[in-house]
C-alpha cells in the first residue's frame, strides 16, 4: 500500500511510498480521521520521502484544505510536519500550510519534524481565525 499509518503514543506518522494517485491519499485521511484515537492527536507526520509521485492537483487540495477544516472540528490541537524533499510535494503542502486550520511546517529530514513536533504547544488553534503558517510570528518559519 502506497500510504501508511504508524501510530505513536501521540502522533501518528503517515508515510508515502512509490507512486500516489489521490483517491489512495484521500483514503489515507479517511482511515486517520475515522479512526477513535484521531480526537486524541497532538501532531501527524506526513513523510514523501519516499514518494516518487504524487498524483495530486493543485485543485485537488481544495478537498483535501476542507476536508482538515471539518477534521479540526473533532480536534484542534494538531500540528502537522511534512517531510518532503520532491518539488512538487513541497508545492502541495504550501498550498495546504496557507490554508489550514492547523499548524503545518515543512521540512526536508524526519529528525527536524519530529523535534518541532516535540516541543510544540498544542492549544488548539481558534477556528474562528485562520491562524497559518504564514501569520505564526511566534514560530520558526515555514521551511527549515
Amino acid at each position: 500500500m502506497p500510504v501508511a499509518l504508524q501510530w505513536e503514543p501521540r502522533g501518528v506518522v503517515r508515510e508515502f511510498t512509490g507512486s500516489v494517485e489521490f483517491e489512495e491519499y484521500m483514503e489515507s485521511i479517511a482511515s486517520l480521521q475515522n479512526d477513535p484515537r484521531f480526537d486524541s492527536l497532538r501532531y501527524i507526520i506526513e513523510d514523501f520521502s519516499a514518494c516518487n509521485v504524487l498524483h495530486v492537483s493543485d485543485s485537488d487540495m481544495d478537498m483535501v484544505i476542507a476536508n482538515a477544516i471539518g477534521a479540526a472540528f473533532s480536534n484542534p490541537h494538531i500540528r502537522i510536519a511534512a517531510v518532503a524533499q520532491a518539488p512538487q510535494a513541497r508545492h502541495l503542502i504550501h498550498l495546504f500550510a496557507e490554508s489550514s486550520p492547523f499548524i503545518t511546517r515543512l521540512f526536508a529530514q524526519i529528525e527536524r519534524a519530529r523535534e518541532w513536533v516535540g516541543d510544540g504547544d498544542t492549544a488548539p488553534v481558534p477556528l474562528d481565525i485562520r491562524l497559518q503558517a504564514t501569520t505564526d510570528f511566534d514560530q520558526r518559519p515555514l521551511i527549515y
